[in-house]
Formats: C-alpha cells, sequence, structure tokens
C-alpha cells in the first residue's frame, strides 16, 4: 500500500542522507589534513586542535605562548587544543610527533618564533582503545626529527643511488610500499610490471626508487654496460629484501608478494634510456612488452593489516581494509597528519602516480611502531609470526596458480539446466493459470497469497512490500500447492545455474602453456573474526552438492512423462587440476569441533566416545542418548543428533533447535536438558564460557588469540544473546582454525 511504500522511501532518502553525510565529513578531514601539509611546506607551523596536551612537569607553564622578537614576553597565541572527536579509547596515543618543538623560519633562514609542544604524561605513554578491557602501557618512541620536506628521490641521496643502497642495507628494520601496475597481456599471461619502490626506516624521510630510471647506471650509451649495473643494483635489492634477519612493515603483503615473485620492466621505459633489450642475451621477455627481472622472495614481512585484524578482529573483518581510515582511527590526529605530510611531494602534480606509494610506507611506518607493541603486550606476536604471517606466502601462491575448471562440461550443464527452467517456468504458468516472473519475489508472494489464496506461514508475515517467500516459508507451504515444489526446484537450479557455473564461465581464463581453463580467486584473511578464510571473485566455498532432476525430450507433450532424460550435475566436479598429470586431493578433520568441545570441556563420557577408532561418533552418541542398540539408530537419528549437537554449539536456543529438527520448542528443550545431564562436563564448561566472558569482556582461544564482546554486559537482551552465542562457538571456531593451519 501507500504508506509501506512511503516508509520504505523514508528509508532509502534517510541512507542516502546518512551516507552524503559521511562523504561529506570524510572529504573535511582530508581536505583539513592537505590544508596544514600546505602550511608547513610554506614555513608556517599551524597548531591543530588535538587532544590536550598537558605540561611535561610541574614547572612547565600552563599555556603555550608563541613568542615573536621584538614583542618581548607578550602573549601572542594560546594553543587551545580540543578533544578528538569521536571515542579516543579508539586511537592509539603512543605515538610521538615529529618534534618537540617546530621553529618558523623566515626567509633569511632564522627563526622567527618557536612554538613549544610539551608531551601529554597521559597520553604520550600510553594506549587506549575502546574494544580492550585492560589498557596495556606502552614505551614512548623516540621523537623522529625528520626535515619536513616529503619524499626524496633515492638518486639523490649523499653518494648516489648506490649510497643510498649501502644505508639502506645497514638498516635493521624498514617499511615499504611497492608501486606496480597489474596487467593483462594477449596471451593471457598475468604481468605486474614494477615501477617504483617507497622505503623509509626510523628517524629517516621515506625515498622513492624509480624503476627502471634509478637502477639504470649513468656515463654510457652500451646497451651491455647499462644492463649489468642495472642488474647488480637489482640484485643488490632482492639480497636487501631477502634478508631473514630485517623486519618489514608493509600494507597489503600479499598482492605485493605476487608481483615481486614475477617482476617485469617496460622494454619502453629502459629503451628510452638507451637500454634496448633487442641487443641483449639472456633476457626473458614476456608478450615483447616487458623483461622478466630475477624474482624477490620476501623474508619476514609483516602485513599491518594482520596486526589491525588479530588486535580487533570484530571491528576490523567489517569493513574492507582501508589504510587512510585505519591511521584516522588508531593514531592521533597529530600523528596522522604528520605521516601524511611526510608521504606528500611537495611538486605534487608531477609526483600524483607513486604519491600513494611513498604515503601508504610512512603511514605503515607510524602505525608499526604503535600497534607492533600492542601485539607484543597482548602475547600475540607468536601468533602473527607462526600462522598469520606465514599464511599470506600461501595465499598468495594459491592465487597465482588458481584452479582449473571443465569449461566443456560446465557448458553442457548450463544448456541442460536452462532446458529444465524453461520447463519449470511452463509448469508454474500452468498451475498458477496466468504467467509470472519465478525469479520476482514480488510476483511469487502475489501468486501464492493472493491469487492461490495460500495462507501465510507464521513468522512469514507482511514485511515492508509482501509477505516473505524464503526457504522457511516455502518449507510451510510446500504441502498445500504442487507449485510450490516447482519454485523451490526453480530457485536451486537458477542459483547453480547463475552462481557457480555462471562465475566459472565469466571468471575462467585459458592458459596457454597448459591449454586448460584457470580460475584465479581472491582468497580474504581479515573478513571474519573468527579467522576464517574467505574467498571472492568468485567465491568457491559454497559450492552446491549434486542436483538431479529430469527434462522431456518432447517438449511438445508437455503431459506425458515417458519420454524423459534423468541428469545428475555435480558442479563440484568441473574442478580439475591445472596442471597435466597431476591430481587434486580433498581433506577433512574429523569431527574437529566437536573434538575441540571434549578438549575444552574435559567431559569424560565425551572423551571416551571421540577416543574409539573405526566408529561414527554421533551414531555412538544417538544410541546412548536413546538408548538405542547402534544398528538400530536410522540415518534420520544420527543427523538429527549431529544437528542438534552442533546446534549447542553454535549456541542456538530452543526455538532456533525447533526448526532444525522440525518438533515443538518444547520438545527441543527437553532434548536440551536431556543433553546436558547426559554430558555434565560441556553444559559446565558452556556455563563458564559464557560467565567468563562477562567478566573480561572477551574469549581466549588456543595461542592466547582474543575475541573481544562487549556486547555480553552492555547490550539489549537480543545483543547480549548473541554475545553468549558468539562466547562459545568462537572458542572451538578460532581454535579448530588455528589447528588446521598450523598442521
Amino acid at each position: 500500500d501507500d504508506s509501506g511504500l512511503r516508509r520504505m522511501q523514508f528509508g532509502i532518502a534517510k541512507k542516502i542522507k546518512n551516507g552524503a553525510r559521511r562523504i561529506v565529513l570524510e572529504e573535511a578531514e582530508a581536505a583539513r589534513v592537505a590544508a596544514f601539509s600546505a602550511f608547513k611546506s610554506l614555513g608556517v607551523e599551524v597548531p591543530q586542535f588535538t587532544t590536550p596536551l598537558l605540561p611535561a612537569s610541574e614547572d612547565s607553564p600552563p599555556r603555550d605562548v608563541m613568542v615573536f622578537p621584538g614583542a618581548g614576553h607578550a602573549k601572542c597565541h594560546e594553543s587551545v587544543l580540543g578533544a578528538h572527536v569521536g571515542d579516543e579509547r579508539n586511537i592509539c596515543s603512543d605515538y610521538v610527533p615529529q618534534r618537540a618543538s617546530t621553529e618558523i623560519v623566515g626567509e633569511d633562514m632564522h627563526p622567527v618564533s618557536t612554538i613549544h609542544i610539551k608531551e601529554s604524561q597521559g597520553i604520550a605513554n600510553s594506549v587506549n582503545i575502546a574494544s580492550m578491557q585492560e589498557a596495556s602501557p606502552l614505551s614512548t618512541l623516540p621523537s623522529r626529527n625528520v626535515a619536513d620536506k616529503g619524499p626524496v628521490n633515492a638518486h639523490n641521496f649523499p653518494g648516489g643511488f648506490d649510497g643510498f643502497l649501502d644505508q639502506w642495507s645497514s638498516v635493521d628494520e624498514f617499511s615499504f610500499d611497492l608501486h606496480f601496475v597489474k596487467r593483462s597481456s594477449k596471451l593471457s599471461l598475468t604481468i605486474f610490471e614494477i615501477l617504483g619502490l617507497a622505503v623509509c626506516w626510523e628517524n629517516s624521510p621515506v625515498y622513492y626508487c624509480n624503476f627502471p630510471k634509478d637502477l639504470t647506471p649513468t656515463g654510457s650509451n652500451d646497451s651491455v654496460e647499462l644492463w649489468e649495473g642495472f642488474r647488480k643494483r637489482w640484485s643488490r635489492i632482492v639480497g636487501i629484501m631477502q634478508q631473514k634477519s630485517v623486519k618489514k612493515t608493509t600494507w597489503n603483503l600479499k598482492n605485493q608478494i605476487q608481483a615481486l615473485k614475477s617482476p617485469c620492466v617496460s622494454c619502453q621505459r629502459l629503451a628510452r634510456l638507451h637500454l634496448d633489450p633487442k641487443t641483449l642475451n639472456n633476457i626473458e621477455v614476456l608478450d615483447s612488452t616487458y623483461v622478466l627481472l630475477p624474482p624477490i622472495s620476501v623474508y619476514n614481512g609483516l602485513d599491518i593489516c594482520l596486526v589491525a585484524w588479530i588486535l580487533w578482529p570484530d571491528e576490523e573483518s567489517k569493513t574492507v581494509p582501508n589504510l587512510e581510515k585505519l591511521v584516522k582511527r588508531r593514531l592521533p590526529s597529530e600523528a596522522a597528519a604528520a605521516a601524511n605530510r611526510d608521504g606528500r611531494w611537495r611538486n605534487q602534480m608531477h609526483k600524483a602516480a607513486h604519491n600513494g606509494c611513498c604515503r601508504r610506507a610512512v603511514q605503515t611506518r607510524a602505525l608499526g611502531s604503535v600497534l607492533l607493541k600492542l601485539l607484543v603486550s597482548q602475547n600475540l606476536s607468536d601468533l602473527i609470526e607462526t600462522v598469520e604471517g606465514p599464511l599470506v606466502n600461501v595465499l598468495a601462491d594459491m592465487e597465482l596458480w588458481g584452479i582449473g575448471a571443465d569449461m566443456d562440461a560446465c557448458l553442457r550443464a548450463r544448456h541442460i539446466i536452462i532446458t529444465r527452467l524453461k520447463e519449470l517456468d511452463k509448469e508454474a504458468y500452468k498451475l498458477a493459470g496466468k504467467s509470472f516472473s519465478l525469479n520476482a519475489n514480488a510476483d511469487i508472494a502475489d501468486i501464492l497469497f493472493t491469487h492461490l489464496k495460500l495462507p501465510v506461514p507464521k513468522g512469514c508475515e507482511k514485511g515492508k512490500l509482501h509477505p516473505s517467500t524464503d526457504k522457511q516459508c516455502l518449507d510451510h507451504l510446500r504441502d498445500l500447492h504442487p507449485i510450490v515444489s516447482v519454485i523451490k526446484e526453480h530457485r536451486t537450479l537458477a542459483k547453480l545455474l547463475n552462481g557457480t557455473l555462471g562465475s566459472i564461465c565469466s571468471r575462467a581464463k585459458l592458459c596457454i602453456q597448459s591449454q586448460r581453463y584457470i580460475i584465479h580467486g581472491n582468497w580474504l584473511q581479515t573478513s571474519t573474526a573468527t579467522g576464517r578464510l574467505s574467498m571472492e571473485e568468485p567465491n568457491l566455498q559454497s559450492v552446491e552438492h549434486m542436483v538431479d532432476f529430469t527434462t522431456r525430450k518432447n517438449d511438445k507433450d508437455f503431459t506425458s512423462m515417458s519420454m524423459v532424460d534423468h541428469h545428475e550435475i555435480n558442479a563440484r566436479e568441473f574442478f580439475v587440476p591445472t596442471q597435466e598429470n597431476w591430481l587434486l586431493v580433498t581433506a577433512d578433520y574429523s569431527q574437529i569441533e566437536l573434538r575441540f568441545m571434549a578438549h575444552f570441556s574435559k567431559d569424560p563420557v565425551l572423551i571416551e566416545l571421540l577416543s574409539k577408532p573405526d566408529v561414527d561418533v554421533f551414531t555412538m552418541i544417538a544410541s546412548r542418548w536413546s538408548g538405542k542398540e547402534e544398528s538400530l539408530v536410522s540415518s534420520k537419528d544420527r543427523d538429527n543428533t549431529k544437528r542438534f549437537i552442533y546446534g549447542i554449539l553454535y549456541g542456538m536456543g530452543a526455538n532456533s533447535l525447533a526448526e532444525q529438527l522440525e518438533c515443538s520448542p518444547a520438545e527441543a528443550a527437553q532434548k536440551i536438558q536431556s543433553f546436558k545431564r547426559f554430558f555434565p562436563g560441556v553444559s559446565s564448561w558452556l556455563q563458564q564460557a559464557v560467565a567468563s566472558c562477562r567478566q573480561k569482556g572477551y574469549i581466549e582461544t588456543l595461542m592466547g588469540r582474543r575475541r573481544f564482546l562487549s556486547k555480553i554486559t552492555a547490550g539489549n537482551s537480543r545483543e547480549k544473546a548473541q554475545a553468549q552465542r558468539q562466547a562459545v562457538n568462537s572458542i572451538c571456531q578460532v581454535s579448530k582454525r588455528l589447528s588446521c593451519f598450523c598442521c
């Protein structure tokens, strides 16, 4: 009706307004930072309104005074510094500005005034984070005395580019960011053209290495000599990046690892430097356009994105990783502005192509100096060094290798499914007595509840525009009209056609070397709070199981079922090895979550059942629980027992379990009480896990990893119930994930 439509329109308008407001605020913040950076580039120090900075000692004056020569000690400016916008507990305040005092320099290069900035006793030496229940004191960082000139070209280093390499090779820790472009060649090859590298370390500006300009020596026009010098300098960079004793921090390490495994330089760029690849021997040229360089393996590399996710798993997993936003959230505004300023070229227009590269390197250094200390204080450094860090290399290789696809089988299956969907359309039209779209939920609701006048199931009442037609609703209606089964089959096949099969056909690319179609997906390491890996473009983690159906051979004879073809389509069989004579091996842990439940609860009955080899544990539990012989336990009893146990583990209540087991909530509640009596250790552990989370505000898993659930005490009833389920579920889920990666 009109009121429902109007409410929906108001809701959309509100979302648009809030989204626009958010964009304006973000742009305003970026403009503010840029404005202060512009003042700094002109040599003018303008105080920013940030967290109140307390006097360093009791003898210090209560306010900061700007004194100009000739004006005596008149008070010309009082630094009135406001609070951070938002909750300052979300900000790591252990980052000290570049200088404790900043001089404003006149045209004669003499200081004309000084602004003294005091360190805060309560801010500079601690980290306060909203989601952390216990603040961890961190030591103050050493102040940096970096010339406020932004990035520096590496070839301008004293001693030239070789002098820069000497200095770079002597540091124990540095931050870097690779400037590269991912290109697709005519032969379906993925080419990573490297353009430059931004590097910085403690108390240094950010240096930009321009590939291939800085790698090519000067003073000669001979291509052989130039290439030899180019190769030697590249070999030095390879050696520096592969030092295992040197810590390297960056952002988005996985993509940079992939680029450095097969780095390429444009032949056209080399030709501009009088280095003609056509005159050289023993070089590999890809697609007649790019020179392939020796690969670089990044040892002891650390992705700051992973560090932030480990510290704040629920917060960071809800959004797409963004370095700019992370800097604003976790650093004081002054430190964030300083990092942005240090990575910004003065001649911004001419340096725009790689400005982001330099800025990311400086921002990574600023975040790393704070977050790594917090990681150590929470005893989580082993987790990232032994599990999460090495996993980045594995995921990078998985994406590069990809997985093969049987395109011929996929296309045949698509043709069969399309044929069956057309038949289902005709059946639905005949059963409904009118034409409608099986792809539109509104049309389906109109046919079911208005035209056919089927009752609206409880819990599926009218929403914004029409009653729900989801799977649960259709299950309630399946015995009331034959059109319901047609709708369900159409949805199943349409999802398979447009989802899995559509992704295979659109994403698979023909590999010239192997003459096989390969899919290169994107694995996400930080997209879930529990640490479970996810995949996109395409998502191959939710591939459907086998479906079976029939199609008619003679489409004209609609009523005859004598001439039919039976089809079984298993989309999982369409994935094949990428190379000849290779095999795909599948493996799965046996009831790993149930075993973790036994490990944490120490329930003697459950441990005894799981200790018996070569038996089905769910059949045994169903037998013990129901009092039946194992031979008398049906497959339905076994499946219901499995669903029930995992429902308990996932924190389901009586209503949710009743839907899973297709029984009444009262019967489900009785089953829950019976389960707790049969496994008293599990029942006690479930209660202790929730109580501990209420007390501490977080749950702790294997290797000390924590998940903070503040809603367990501060939320409403629905949020508290959800937090209780997450407290129990996360302990086994996160531990399962860590154990899988450690094996």
